[in-house]
């Protein structure tokens, strides 16, 4: 086996380890000029070796934020830088650096909707004290109605009597008994009755004057 094929995968190596590097400080150095301090891993791991998950991340390790790699195995899990890990897991996870920005944009957009009101425009109106409500306005009562008395007759005019004097029964009898005994074809009854009324009409009409 000629040597030169060595020296050609050993050169392959070695630009995928100087590419995989550079790719991984250029994003490391990137995240931590912007300032984002979260804690965020990719959901779906990056590489399973065996029973081991391996999961691209950006938390704080040491007292500041990098790349991070976190080897899950059952319940346990540790956390390590991903530029100090070990050349296979270097190169096994570099591809998913796309996702974890994905998932780090994603994490900084839902925190900073829990933070900001949902509808600025409500919130202002929710944030004015409401006006007090005016108060009813009072009912007048009406004044009560004074009872008018009815004017005092006058001296020119005196005052009639509430009573009407009856006639006397010799006045009222007397045309029955003046009526003549013939009236033309009369019944004596009915002219005596008529003159009767006549009488009578006369005389309440004097007591009334």
């Amino acid at each position: 086996m000629p040597e030169v094929i060595f020296d050609r995968i050993e050169a392959a190596l070695n630009a995928l380890d100087a590419g995989t590097d550079t790719r991984i400080q250029s994003v490391d150095e990137r995240l931590r000029a912007l300032g984002v301090t979260v804690d965020t891993f990719t959901t779906e791991p990056a590489d399973v070796w065996n029973d081991i998950r391996l999961h691209l991340g950006y938390a704080r390790v040491g007292g500041r934020y990098c790349l991070v790699v976190r080897r899950v195995r059952g319940e346990e899990s540790t956390v390590e830088p991903l530029r100090g890990a070990d050349r296979a897991t270097r190169i096994a996870v570099v591809d998913k650096l796309p996702h974890l920005l994905e998932a780090i944009e994603a994490e900084l957009r839902r925190r900073s909707s829990r933070l900001a009101p949902a509808d600025p425009a409500r919130a202002a109106v929710v944030s004015k004290t409401p006006a007090p409500a005016p108060a009813p306005a009072a009912v007048a009562t009406p004044a009560p109605t004074r009872a008018v008395a009815p004017p005092a007759p006058s001296a020119a005019e005196p005052a009639r009597s509430k009573e009407v004097t009856l006639p006397s029964a010799s006045e009222v009898d007397a045309p029955l008994k003046s009526a003549p005994g013939g009236n033309g074809g009369v019944h004596p009854a009915a002219a005596a009755s008529q003159e009767s009324v006549d009488h009578m009409f006369r005389l309440f009409s004097r007591k009334g004057k």
